[in-house]
Parts: structure tokens; C-alpha cells; sequence
């Protein structure tokens, strides 16, 4: 789930196993905080945030996209998840992306 977004944002959900900084990708006002060759997106494509400003998916844990292929969470791996979205903020039209969130399974 992403929340807080602005109010009719169109999101695309970004996973990785390998985390680095890239400050402004693509002329974004956000930070990617994943990157690497394991960088993909989400299988499920693009969310559309609504006026609550709201996203919420389930994942399939067996099928994570990766840039090279997909892989499954089993114990031990790491895996991050970062959205970068686009919105008009004040009528002009901006992409950034969220905070990245890892997870480490048991």
C-alpha cells in the first residue's frame, strides 16, 4: 500500500534487491534509492491513486519481476520496493517517487 499521494496520481510500483542512490532519475523531483541489475516493475503495471490518493496491491512473492528475470522471496532475501508516480501539483505535472521500503523475509 502507498498512501499520502497526490490526489489523482498515476503510480508505477519499482522493486530491487540491490539498493544505490540516483538523485532526480528522468528529471524527477524524488531520489531512487534501488537500483542494479535485479531493478524491475511491478507485473500488475500502472495504479491509479484516486482522489484519496490511495494504492494498495496484493503481491505474488513467487513471481517478483526482476531486470533479469523473476525469482522468488525465500529466507534470507532482502527485497525493497519504491513507486514512482506522476501528478499535476499546482497544475503542472511533476513525477517523484516515494520513500524505498525493504522487507527480509524469515
Amino acid at each position: 500500500t502507498v498512501s499520502s499521494l497526490p490526489p489523482n496520481a498515476f503510480l508505477l510500483p519499482l522493486v530491487s534487491q540491490d539498493f544505490g542512490f540516483q538523485a532526480n532519475p528522468g528529471g524527477s523531483t524524488g531520489n531512487l534509492c534501488i537500483t542494479g541489475p535485479t531493478l524491475g516493475r511491478s507485473d500488475a503495471g500502472v495504479f491509479f491513486g484516486g482522489l484519496p490518493g490511495i494504492v494498495s496491491t496484493p503481491l505474488d512473492l513467487t513471481l517478483i519481476r526482476q531486470g533479469n528475470g523473476f525469482t522468488s522471496a525465500t529466507a534470507g532475501s532482502t527485497f525493497a520496493w519504491q513507486a514512482w508516480y506522476r501528478a499535476a501539483v499546482g497544475g503542472v505535472l511533476v513525477t517523484h517517487l516515494t520513500e524505498a521500503r525493504s522487507i527480509t523475509f524469515r
